[in-house]
């Protein structure tokens, strides 16, 4: 759970950089990016002759869904909604996370919807004093983010489902393959576009040490520590995590903004994610030590 948290508490630092500094620059040139430095981060851990080439598809395969797909309807939905409104949408990760698995195994059902119903309606709670006007923009950013959450929370499932039954392979010796998937995803998308004769977007410096930070920190170096701590607690537990993010950042807003949220939501809010850590089950499917 640890890594979890330490996740969370760098993503709450990273979210606002996209709305506040790389609004109208093409998304799939920052995604395709982001993954780029990733994977250039990993390749140094990388052990080839380790990992089977049938384990190496697996894991591109698992990249492309978890952050190719992600990225790619994640950043394009800040073209058609405020960043607070996606950070809204990207509530429902948790729902996405519990159905699948009790679909894919169901075992603890009631426990695991009620920890992936809690953790949306607390994230929910916290925002819904934002005002969302209702166009057609908004729509359209809502049908990306639940494309997004769907594919960033199989994508945790599958890694961890891959983790369980490859526990003695270390994460780090294998790791970039999944950046590699993402990578490509993200490709298909930009590639088009510049031999239909877009150009290449100009950055300011300011943009391009954002999106060193976005691809070394908060991409390379977090979904790393994200998919561990994913592999080593349980599903209800895990879907719940994906919203603590929420009252982190509107506690970073306070002492970073001075934006005061109205505290009696925001504690109802938190409390709410809080019981659906409580009520998640506890099965710890990896107990293969942190490498």
């Amino acid at each position: 759970m640890i890594y979890l948290l330490l996740t969370t508490l760098i993503w709450g630092f990273s979210f606002p950089l996209i709305g506040m500094y790389l609004k109208g620059v093409d998304s799939f040139f920052v995604a395709s990016i982001r993954l780029g430095l990733a994977c250039l981060c990993f390749i140094p851990f990388h052990r080839g002759a380790l990992i089977p080439g049938k384990e190496r598809r697996t894991l591109m395969c698992i990249g492309a869904i978890q952050y190719g797909v992600m990225y790619v309807s994640y950043l394009r939905a800040f073209a058609f909604a405020p960043a607070y409104v996606v950070a809204l949408f990207s509530s429902f990760t948790p729902i996405w996370i519990c159905a699948i698995a009790a679909c894919k195994k169901p075992t603890s059902i009631k426990r695991l919807l009620a920890a992936g119903f809690l953790a949306t309606l607390g994230a929910t709670l916290i925002k819904v004093s934002d005002p969302v006007e209702s166009n057609q923009g908004v729509w359209i950013a809502f049908g990306l983010m639940q494309l997004s959450n769907l594919s960033f929370g199989a994508g945790q499932l599958m890694y961890r489902s891959w983790k369980l039954k490859q526990q003695a392979r270390r994460e780090r010796d294998s790791f970039c393959w999944m950046y590699v998937g993402g990578f490509g995803f993200t490709l298909l998308f930009l590639i088009p576009s510049f031999l239909l004769g877009q150009e290449l977007p100009v950055l300011e410096p300011h943009q391009m040490w954002v999106i060193l930070y976005l691809g070394i920190i908060a991409s390379g170096l977090c979904f790393y520590l994200w998919n561990m701590g994913a592999s080593r607690v349980s599903t209800g537990t895990l879907a719940a995590a994906n919203n603590l993010l929420v009252p982190l950042g509107v506690v970073l807003s306070i002492l970073f903004k001075k934006e005061y949220p109205q505290w009696g939501v925001f504690l109802l809010g938190s409390a709410v994610i809080a019981c659906a850590l409580i009520v998640a089950p506890k099965e710890n499917p990896v107990n293969a030590p942190l490498e």
